[in-house]
C-alpha cells in the first residue's frame, strides 16, 4: 500500500521542497502581541505569519510562545489521508522541546478501528528546526528509493533520528534564562563577558549547553570545529544551516564549512518562529549527520 508522509513546520524545510516531493506539512501555532498564528512554508495558510515580520516584531522587544498542534488538526489531517486509501507516516516535532507527539499519538489510536486495513506509524524524531527537516528528507530519499511500507519507513527513521547531530549557537543568554536553561545571575554575567553558548540536542531529545566560548566569532567557528571533529564521513554527509535572523553570520559558518571540506552546504533556510521564540534572534545552527551517536 502506498504511504503518505507527513511532518510539521518546525523542520523548517521550504515550501518547494515539500511541492516537489509531494511532503504535507503542518503548520504549528505560535503567538505575538496576545495573537496565534499558523507558521508554515505555505504563505496561503489562513493566519499565516511571515517569518521576517515575526523577527522584526521580536526585535522590538515582542516576546513569542508556542502551543501544540491540536488532537482536532492531527484527527483532521489523519483522516483526511486515509480516506484516499493510503497508509500515514507521521514525522514528528521531537519530543523533548514539544508534547505534540502525544497528541498525534492518540489520533492514531482513536483513527485505527475505523481504518482497519490501513496503518498510521507516528515517529518522534527527537529533533529540532533544521535538524527535524534533515530526518524527514532521508526518509523521503528511502520512500523514493522504492521502499514504500509504512513499517519499514518509520523502523528506518528510528535508526538514523539519533544520527543527525544538532549543533548551535545563540546571541541572547537572557533566552536560555527565561527557558530555565540558565540561570539569571549567569546570563547577566555572561552577557558582560561576550560569552557565548554552544549547545546541542541530546539523545532525548533536549536542548543542552556543552560550551562557552567568548565571542561571536569563535563560536560560529566552534560549530564548525564540531563538524571537522565528529562527523565521519564529511564529503557524503547532508549538511544543512539555519539561522534566526542573522543570516550574515550563518554565511560565516557557509564559508567555514565548504571552504575547508571543498564541498557545498545542501540546504540553508531560517528557522522557524517555534524554535526562535525559545532561543532568541541570533542563532546560528549546524545540522550534519554521522555514525558518532549524539552526547546523552
Amino acid at each position: 500500500m502506498a504511504t503518505r508522509i507527513i511532518t510539521d513546520s518546525t523542520g523548517d524545510l521550504p515550501l518547494s521542497y515539500a511541492q516537489e516531493h509531494d511532503l504535507l506539512i503542518l503548520p504549528f501555532p505560535v503567538s505575538i502581541g496576545g495573537h496565534e498564528y499558523q507558521v508554515g512554508p505555505d504563505p496561503t495558510t489562513p493566519n499565516n505569519i511571515d517569518v521576517a515580520e515575526f523577527y522584526r516584531r521580536i526585535a522590538e522587544g515582542e516576546r513569542g510562545s508556542t502551543s501544540q498542534v491540536s488532537l482536532e488538526t492531527y484527527l483532521d489531517v489523519f483522516k483526511r489521508e486515509l480516506d484516499t486509501g493510503v497508509d500515514v507516516l507521521y514525522l514528528a516535532f521531537g519530543s523533548g522541546l514539544s508534547g505534540t507527539v502525544n497528541s498525534a499519538r492518540l489520533a492514531a489510536e482513536e483513527l485505527a478501528p475505523s481504518y482497519p486495513g490501513q496503518k498510521i506509524r507516528v515517529v518522534d524524531t527527537l529533533s529540532a528546526s533544521v535538524g527535524e527537516g534533515m530526518v524527514v528528507t532521508e526518509a523521503v530519499k528511502k520512500f523514493e528509493s522504492g521502499v514504500t511500507d509504512v513499517d519499514e519507513l518509520a523502523a528506518y527513521t528510528e535508526s538514523i533520528r539519533l544520527k543527525v547531530h544538532h549543533w548551535f549557537t545563540i546571541n541572547d543568554l537572557h533566552y536560555l534564562a527565561k527557558g530555565g536553561r540558565l540561570s539569571g545571575s549567569a546570563a547577566f554575567a555572561g552577557s558582560l563577558l561576550n560569552i557565548k553558548p554552544i549547545l546541542d540536542v541530546s539523545v532525548e531529545g533536549k536542548l543542552v549547553p556543552r560550551e562557552k566560548v567568548q565571542g561571536r566569532k569563535k563560536s560560529i567557528k566552534a560549530l564548525a570545529d564540531k563538524f571537522f571533529s565528529l562527523c565521519t564521513d564529511i564529503q557524503n554527509t547532508p549538511v544543512y544551516i539555519g539561522h534566526s535572523g542573522c543570516a550574515e553570520d550563518a554565511q560565516i559558518l557557509v564559508r567555514l564549512i565548504e571552504e575547508r571540506s571543498g564541498r557545498k552546504v545542501d540546504l540553508f533556510e531560517m528557522i522557524t518562529p517555534v524554535i526562535t521564540s525559545h532561543t532568541g534572534i541570533g542563532t546560528v545552527a549546524l545540522f550534519f549527520m554521522t555514525d558518532t551517536p549524539r552526547n546523552p
